[in-house]
This record gives C-alpha cells, sequence and structure tokens, in this order.
C-alpha cells in the first residue's frame, strides 16, 4: 500500500516507527474514550445547571407566594372582626354575616391568589369562611407545631359552595396560621387560606418538555407537579426518591439544595433539588434519559466529526515524514557510536544521545527536585537519576519555601512580572545562603518557590535566620513585594523531601498570627499556639450594634473580638473569622432583604479574609464589610419607611373623603380606625401635608361643599349637613374665610361666570 511505502524505506528503524503509529492510535482511541466520557458529564452538568437556574427563579417564586400569604394571614389576625371570632367563648356569634364580607374581600382584592379563606374558633368548634359557615372537618389540620404551616387537599365541599367548586374535588394548597403561639393547645384558632394548585403549576412551566417537576415537603409529600396524578403523592415511597428522603434508618434531611444521578449512562436519571426558605418546600426536578442523550448527542457529534477528520490530516502528515525521519536519526546514531549502526542496537544509541545531551540541564535538576517535593520522584531513567544525586552529595538537607505577602493584590498589578519576581527571590536566597551551603532553588507555585540548601550536619545553622532576614530586607528595599519564609527541621534522605515540604507548608497558616516579611519555625509557632475559643459575646456586641446602626458600637465590638482571637493562633482562628462574617450577613439578612450582589460581595469577602496575611489586614476587611452592611441596611430601611409613610397618607386621604359626612369625625377617631395614636398621625398628616388635621379635614369638606353649591340646587344648610359640619352659621363662617364669600354669594357668582361662558 502506498501509505506504508516510507515505513519499508526505514529498514532497521521500522520496528519504532511501528510502534509509534500504534501507540498513537491505542492513545488517541483511549483519548475519545475519555473525552466522551467527560463529555456526558458535561452534558449532565449542562443539564443541572439550567435547571438549577429555573429552580432558583421558581424558589423565589415560591417564597413570594409564601410570604404574600403570610402577610394576609397576619393582617387577618389582626382585623377587629376577626380576632373578636377567633377569641370567642361563646356559643353565640353575633356578626357572622359581617364576618365572611371581611374575609370575602380579602378574597376579591387577592383573587389570583386565594380560592377561600377560613377562620377556625378552636374553642367553639366553628368554621367561618368566605363561602359561607362550613363544618370543621372540611377544614383539616396543619402539620408540626409551628405558627405557618402548609399542606396539600383535595376538598369537595356541600351546600353553597357546591356551586362555586362546580361540584368537583378541588387541588387545592391549603397555608395554616395559628393564632395562639402555644402550639401543644388544641384549642387555638386557625387562619386558614386556601390556593389553587395551579397558581404552583403556573410557576413550574418555564422547564423543558418532558422533564418531571415537583413540589413537595422535606417528607417528600408532593404541593404541585406537572405529573397530573402526582398530587398528594408520597415521594418517599417511590423507587427513584426513596434514598433521597430515606436513609437506612426510615429518616433523612435534606439539604437545600443538591443532585443525584440514578442508573448507568444507557439508563440515566438526573434528580436536582433546592428548598424554598420561606415556605420550606422542595422543587424536585427528574430529566429522563432521553432528553440527556439528546443533549450529550449535540455536544459529541461535532466533536467526533472534528475529531477524525484532524485523524486523518494528521495521517497523512506522518506519511509524509516518515520518509524523510530516518536520516538524521541515523546520523545522530552515527556520531555517537562513532561507527557504522548497521551493528548497533538502535535504541540503546537513542538512550545514550538523549542522556549525555541533557547531563549538564538545569531543567533535569530542578524537574527532579520538583517530582522530589511533590512525592513523585522518577524512578526510570536511572542514569539520567544517578548523575544528579551525585550533584546533591551531603550528609543533611533543609527544605526552605518563600512565599509572595499579598499575593493576590500582588498578581492583579504585575502580573507581567511574576516570573522575574520568582526569580530575584531564588537568586537573592541562594546568594546570602552560599556561605551556608549550595542552595538550589525551584518554582514550586504560582506564589511560592521553594530552595533545597546542602548542610554539613543535620541540625539548623546558627546563622540562617540572619541569612534569611537579610534577604527578605533585600527583596523589601528594591521590589514592590515582601516574602514570609518557613522551614522545618533537616532531612537526610531525598525521600523525606516530600513530608519536609508538607510539614513547611503547614507553618504558612501562622504568617496570620506573625504577619508578612516574617520566618516562621516550628519553635515560634509552638509557642503562640493556643485554645482559644469563639468570642460569642464579642459577636454579639456586633450584632447588635448592626440593630441599632451604630458605627461607634460595631467598631468596638470588633475591636474585643480581635482582641481575643489576637491573644495567640488556632488552627480554628480562619474558621472564626467566616462564622462571624456568616452570622453578619445573616442578621442583615434577615432584617432586610439582601441581593444577590451583597451575596457574591460577602462570598469574595470570606475568600479575602482566608487569604489573607495578618490580624490587622483581616480586621480591616471585617469592618469594611460590617459598614457596609450597616449603610445597606439603613438606605433599605428608610426606603421602607417613606413608602410606609406614603401609602398610609394616601389611604388616610380616601378615608376622609368618604367620611366627609360623619360630624363626629375627629383626630381621635381616625386614630382609632387606624390603630394609630393621636400624637403620630398628627405629626404624620403634618409632614406629608404640611397642614394640621383639623385644617386638612376642613379644606376636603369645603371643597366638597363648593363642588355641591355649584353642581346641585341643595341649600346651603343641607349642603353643611352633607359634608359634616350641621351649624350652618360656623359653616359660613369658614366658608367665607376658604373663598372670601359667603355660600350663596358663591353660587350666584359662579352661576353668572358659567352663564357667560
Amino acid at each position: 500500500m502506498p501509505l506504508f511505502n516510507p515505513l519499508k524505506q526505514a529498514k532497521t528503524y521500522r520496528k519504532l516507527i511501528l510502534r509509534i503509529v500504534f501507540w498513537f492510535l491505542i492513545i488517541e482511541l483511549g483519548f475519545f474514550s475519555l473525552t466522551a466520557i467527560m463529555l456526558f458529564r458535561e452534558a449532565e452538568n449542562m443539564l443541572i445547571d439550567e435547571n438549577q437556574r429555573l429552580m432558583s427563579q421558581t424558589r423565589l417564586s415560591v417564597d413570594n407566594i409564601s410570604n404574600q400569604i403570610q402577610t394576609i394571614g397576619l393582617q387577618i389576625m389582626q382585623d377587629p372582626q376577626a380576632t373578636l371570632f377567633l377569641y370567642e367563648r361563646n356559643a353565640y356569634f353575633e356578626y357572622p354575616q359581617t364576618l365572611q364580607n371581611i374575609l370575602a374581600n380579602y378574597v376579591k382584592s387577592h383573587s389570583q391568589l386565594i380560592r377561600y379563606i377560613g377562620l377556625y374558633n378552636g374553642y367553639l368548634g366553628t368554621y367561618e369562611t368566605s363561602i359561607g359557615e362550613l363544618p370543621a372537618g372540611q377544614m383539616g389540620m396543619p402539620v408540626g407545631n409551628s405558627q405557618f404551616s402548609l399542606r396539600p387537599r383535595e376538598i369537595k365541599l356541600d351546600g353553597s359552595a357546591l356551586d362555586v367548586l362546580n361540584n368537583e374535588f378541588a387541588r387545592l394548597v391549603v397555608f395554616y396560621a395559628r393564632v395562639d403561639d402555644n402550639p401543644q393547645r388544641t384549642n387555638h384558632g386557625l387562619v386558614v387560606i386556601h390556593l389553587d394548585e395551579q397558581i404552583f403549576l403556573d410557576i413550574l412551566e418555564p422547564y423543558r418538555s418532558g422533564i418531571d417537576i415537583y413540589l413537595a415537603d422535606s417528607n417528600g409529600i408532593v404541593f404541585a407537579s406537572n405529573q397530573p396524578d402526582a398530587f398528594i403523592t408520597d415521594l418517599s415511597y417511590t423507587q427513584n426518591f426513596a434514598d433521597l428522603f430515606r436513609n437506612s434508618s426510615g429518616t433523612q434531611t435534606l439539604a437545600d439544595q443538591g443532585e443525584v444521578r440514578i442508573g448507568n449512562i444507557f439508563d440515566r436519571q438526573l434528580i436536582c433539588y433546592q428548598r424554598s426558605a420561606s415556605s420550606g418546600l422542595y422543587e424536585i426536578i427528574v430529566v429522563p434519559t432521553s432528553i440527556i442523550w439528546k443533549s450529550y448527542l449535540n455536544i459529541i457529534v461535532p466533536i467526533l466529526l472534528i475529531g477524525l477528520l484532524m485523524t486523518f490530516v494528521l495521517v497523512q502528515v506522518i506519511r509524509r515524514l516518515i520518509g524523510h525521519f530516518y536520516k538524521p536519526i541515523q546520523s545522530l546514531i552515527l556520531q555517537v557510536v562513532s561507527e557504522s549502526a548497521d551493528n548497533q542496537d538502535e535504541y540503546q544509541a537513542l538512550h545514550q544521545a538523549i542522556v549525555l545531551g541533557d547531563q549538564a540541564s538545569r531543567i533535569a535538576r530542578e524537574k527532579f527536585l520538583y517530582d522530589l517535593m511533590m512525592g513523585n520522584p522518577n524512578h526510570e531513567d536511572t542514569v539520567r537519576i544517578q548523575q544528579i544525586l551525585a550533584q546533591f552529595d551531603s550528609p543533611a538537607f533543609l527544605i526552605i519555601v518563600a512565599r509572595f505577602d499579598g499575593f493576590s493584590d500582588l498578581s492583579e498589578l504585575n502580573s507581567q512580572d511574576l516570573d522575574s519576581f520568582r526569580f530575584v527571590v531564588i537568586n537573592i536566597t541562594q546568594e546570602l545562603l552560599s556561605t551556608i551551603g549550595p542552595t538550589t532553588g525551584i518554582v514550586t507555585g504560582e506564589n511560592e518557590v521553594t530552595l533545597m540548601c546542602q548542610l554539613n550536619e543535620p541540625i539548623i545553622p546558627a546563622t540562617l535566620d540572619e541569612q534569611l532576614t537579610a534577604a527578605q530586607t533585600q527583596i523589601r528595599r528594591y521590589f514592590p513585594f515582601t516574602v514570609t519564609v518557613a522551614y522545618h527541621s533537616p532531612v537526610l534522605k531525598f525521600e523525606q523531601f516530600s513530608a519536609s515540604y508538607r510539614q513547611t507548608l503547614g507553618l504558612f497558616s501562622y504568617r496570620l498570627f506573625f504577619g508578612p516579611n516574617s520566618i516562621l519555625t516550628p519553635e515560634k509557632t509552638i509557642a503562640t499556639t493556643k485554645n482559644i475559643r469563639y468570642p460569642i459575646m464579642a459577636e454579639k456586641r456586633i450584632l447588635e450594634a448592626l440593630n441599632l446602626r451604630r458605627e461607634d458600637l460595631l467598631v468596638l465590638g470588633i475591636d474585643d473580638f480581635m482582641q481575643v482571637i489576637g491573644t495567640g493562633y488556632s488552627l480554628r482562628t480562619t474558621n472564626y473569622f467566616s462564622q462571624l462574617l456568616f452570622s453578619v450577613f445573616k442578621q442583615v439578612d434577615n432584617t432586610v432583604e439582601l441581593v444577590d450582589e451583597d451575596y457574591d460581595n460577602y462570598i469574595e469577602t470570606n475568600s479575602r479574609l482566608i487569604r489573607s496575611d495578618h490580624f490587622d489586614e483581616a480586621k480591616q476587611i471585617i469592618t469594611r464589610f460590617c459598614l457596609e452592611l450597616m449603610s445597606i441596611s439603613q438606605e433599605k430601611t428608610r426606603s421602607a419607611t417613606d413608602l410606609k409613610h406614603e401609602r398610609l397618607h394616601d389611604e388616610l386621604t380616601r378615608y376622609l373623603k368618604d367620611n366627609l359626612a360623619d360630624p363626629n369625625l375627629s383626630l381621635e377617631s381616625t386614630a382609632v380606625r387606624f390603630s394609630l395614636s393621636t400624637g403620630y398621625l398628627g405629626k404624620l398628616v403634618k409632614a406629608s401635608s404640611g397642614d394640621s388635621f383639623t385644617n386638612l379635614l376642613n379644606n376636603f369638606r369645603l371643597e366638597k361643599a363648593a363642588d355641591l353649591l355649584i353642581n346641585t340646587n341643595q341649600p346651603a344648610y343641607q349642603i353643611a349637613e352633607l359634608v359634616g359640619i350641621p351649624n350652618v352659621a360656623y359653616f359660613s363662617t369658614l366658608f367665607k374665610k376658604q373663598y372670601g364669600l359667603s355660600p350663596a354669594p358663591y353660587r350666584e357668582k359662579r352661576h353668572v361666570a358659567r352663564s357667560l361662558i
């Protein structure tokens, strides 16, 4: 075949070429197999990410519905008529129709959300609803002992409700709000709000077709699903969900979110779930095998086609190169053995050429040291290893690691110079340590270099700290960074390099206590290690300062916290910082609703806090984060208060205009109507309108009276009664003061003006 003609030209080298081609095909096959497996996993991850994003949106919608229902329930419990019924202890209740109208108004104002509302009096066993009185057994009972709870139900009402529900079983999600805070009492009152399952189904629509979606509680009871037969079913007893909801003991607590992969790649299912924070419900989605494979094929088919094309091109290139490949190899062999290669072992000659070529290579020496540090020594090339080991013939060795301080900022400002900086650290330290022994430096990480110093005896040299301090001083003086240096005990064998390197890295956690540009040793770290307890009282003072929005108290609380932490060092110190950060974030989130940007800021701050080099830096990070959250809390609280006052003013204006005819309408009666003190209501009216309550009410009455004088023929005394001023003389006095004319001349003048127009 023409394809293999170059192989025939290679003669004695043909075996090596055949092996290269064979192993190339094996590696390519393995690569494609591994790629196929990885891409299948990637397809699953893409589906998980896609559905997790949709689930996050759905979770927010479920939380919004739950919060709305809880707000409505609390409003009903504060309604005077509802309160009167819920705490009634006599068998006779005076205003059932009024109560029904009140509940019906709540339903009407939230008709897109609520099916109907009921109130249950536990003492009387009476269940009044917005559609009439129903048997108490129709209500069901709440789940658990919390004040608010949900449960799905299929309900069929009798009597007047039969027409409302079309004589069918209605799928409802029932919300229960306990009136009494004591969950152990059996005669407590309940506010019962019924929602259609369809409300939750509407928010489950954005998902791909073919995906099963369930909204269930932590026990597996389904509240809503795009599978019609799944309502009120128990998922924990189905095969796919058994391990999700129940462990070997029969119970299991789900995390707030997660995913589970079930079956092999040919019969695969993905289960993802997320928990709603407000309602406690889990949104669970099940992605079937067909959708997984469809997504997988969309990824793998183009890659396979490209891979086949590249393989074809590569084979053609190899075919052309093989014909010219053997001549330079034969020339190299002849130079090595100094005679004809016909009677020589070509493989041995090539190996000898490579060993001789790399004998003085710095890269090979550094690679050998790096492998030793990482615990992966090279045992194959024994000739090269023996040559390198001959250069490191010493009784003992000391592993020294130098790390950049504030590396994140350094890498952002000087990203192009990092290689030069690492070279500087190695060369300066090597030069100063040369008085102790030969030193070889290598790069073992993006932010660190490691030096191997050869010692004459297995003890720490007396001048070591002095030389390292001199190196740090020179680096700090001439370059825009500092380094922290750490070392452990000397080692005697190359096999101990990896363990010594890991022990030395462990010392860098103490940089938080000693600060940047320090030298870390086991003796120093042992002396500072203490069992420090988490400063709970300092945390309480910080949280209290956040609640009070007192910056001065906040700073004092952080100072107390850092003073306790700074008395020594514990391996839990960074965990304490993260715990404080979480407590502060949770405190503010419970007070005001934080957004995703605030959560991202929390994650970034926690990451910077863990990477901080000193307690002072950690304190600055914590203080800045707390002040930012305090500012956010103040801004959102102020906005919410302004909105509340604006709404209250609008409602007050409507109430006054609707009740102008009431002569007893006053600041006191209005304050009772809005459940406010007279002083607060007066201040609110003054702040929003710039006038007193009495003047505002009189202005509304006189505006109404002027309109009636112009557009009706009623006498002034009747108009005065209609606007709530039965004293005609007083009415005329107020009217003339407002419009400059008495009622009769004002009417006459306006009629004349209208006739002229």
